[in-house]
This record gives structure tokens, sequence and C-alpha cells, in this order.
């Protein structure tokens, strides 16, 4: 589920779901497929309602790749799949990540998600769980 803004008006929305996903394997397939969307390198505000991608991605992604994948306590991180294609995803872009609270009076995260409940059937896709994982 996402919403790219390209600017002066201009955005792209991308749609996707998986009934056997988790919200946060969801949330970090969005942010992959936002920035793969992207055709070339930008200065980029990503928008998040997830706290789980938006307090991780720059605080403890380093410290994780550096053990392995790991966290301190050397338990598997969740996700790593994930992690590291959003990592990679990022690389050539220059990301402000910042958390967009879902609130009645902000319309954007409630727009995509009833887009996305809604256009299962005709929608840009997002890759599912299933294909994320063979890639």
């Amino acid at each position: 589920m996402g919403r790219i803004d390209i600017g002066w008006g201009t955005h792209e929305e991308l749609y996707g779901g998986d009934p056997e996903s988790s919200h946060n394997r969801m949330h970090l397939t969005a942010a992959i497929a936002a920035l793969e969307a992207l055709e070339d390198s930008r200065e980029i505000r990503l928008y998040t309602e997830s706290r789980y991608v938006c307090d991780n991605i720059d605080s403890c992604i380093k410290g994780w790749e550096e053990r392995g994948w790991r966290t301190t306590n050397t338990r598997p991180i969740q996700n790593a799949d994930l992690w590291k294609k959003l990592k990679e995803a990022s690389a050539r872009h220059q990301i402000e990540w910042l958390w967009l609270p879902r609130r009645k009076e902000n319309a954007i995260p409630e727009r995509v998600e009833t887009a996305a409940l809604a256009e299962q059937g005709m929608r840009k896709h997002l890759p599912s769980d299933h294909d994320m994982q063979k890639s």
C-alpha cells in the first residue's frame, strides 16, 4: 500500500496487500516498492504510518547488518529479508523518513488503506509476501 507524491500536485498510487502477511511486512514492502518505482536518484521525504519502519531504518539497520542481521541478544532479526531489500532500495536516494500518525484529520493513510482494500483486483501490484521471499 503506498502513494508516491512526485511533486507539483502529481502523484502515483501503488496498491497491494497479502492476507498471509503481517502489517510490518506490508509496511516494509510498501516502502521498498515506492523506492523501486522511482527511476532516478532523488531527495525524498518518505512518510509512513509505521513506527516499526520509521524508528528502525536509521537507528537499527546498521547495527543489525554489522551483527549479521541479528539483535544484540544474537536472535535473528524479524523480516531481515525485507530490511535488506529496503536498505538496498534506499541506497541511491537521500531519504528523510517521517512518521505520519493515523488520525481522522490525516486523510492520506486512510485513502491508501481504503484503496488497497477496495482495488485488490485492479491495482498496480505491490509484490506479495510470497513474491518478496522468492527474489
